[in-house]
């Protein structure tokens, strides 16, 4: 049989509203031994300790975007105190990892904009949070579309375009090959 980590990232995402990412880990949790109250124990702390590191991300994010102090203080802690938010344990917490991937996906974009490597760091990031958030493609592409049309910009038709289009889509092989095993997959 399985490993219990591995058959949890199977079978979750098949039997909730959870994704394969969050299934593995869960699977870390669990022992053989353990009741479904231990398990909801471990996994409610899990997924409210997550929420306040997303906390953190969307102020760190906001913080590098150069967000005005009194804002980027004042989003964080609206979604802190929000009774809603703070109010999921593991029955809808597959909504706080959907919030906390998509935290992490906005912080490392913000924070490797100006990098030289830039669209390989994004092609890494979306690879990995695909299996926390399906959702993340969806940034993906609004992000790769955005940054291409931003490189080739000129209204005529040259061969640099082409050149640029196929230099962005060689580089995301990884959240490329991610993207076909969640279709797959999952």
């Amino acid at each position: 049989p399985l490993p219990i980590p591995l058959r949890s990232a199977i079978l979750l995402p098949a039997t909730s509203t959870y994704t394969a990412g969050t299934g593995l880990l869960y699977g870390f949790l669990v022992r053989p031994d353990f009741d479904y109250q231990e398990f909801m124990e471990y996994a409610t702390l899990l997924t409210i300790a997550l929420f306040h590191v997303t906390v953190i991300l969307v102020w760190l994010t906001l913080r590098r975007l150069k967000i005005d102090v009194a804002v980027s203080m004042l989003v964080p802690l609206l979604m802190l105190f929000s009774a809603s938010l703070y109010s999921y344990g593991y029955h809808a917490g597959s909504t706080i990892w959907n919030i906390a991937a998509t935290a992490l996906w906005f912080y490392l974009l913000a924070r490797n904009v100006n990098h030289p490597h830039l669209l390989r760091r994004i092609s890494t990031s979306t690879a990995l949070l695909l299996f926390f958030n399906y959702l993340t493609v969806l940034f993906w592409g609004a992000f790769l579309l955005a940054y291409t049309w931003q490189q080739v910009q000129s209204p005529r038709f040259s061969f640099r375009k082409w050149k640029v289009i196929w230099r962005v889509l060689a580089s995301q092989y990884l959240a490329c090959i991610a993207l076909v095993i969640v279709l797959v997959v999952f």
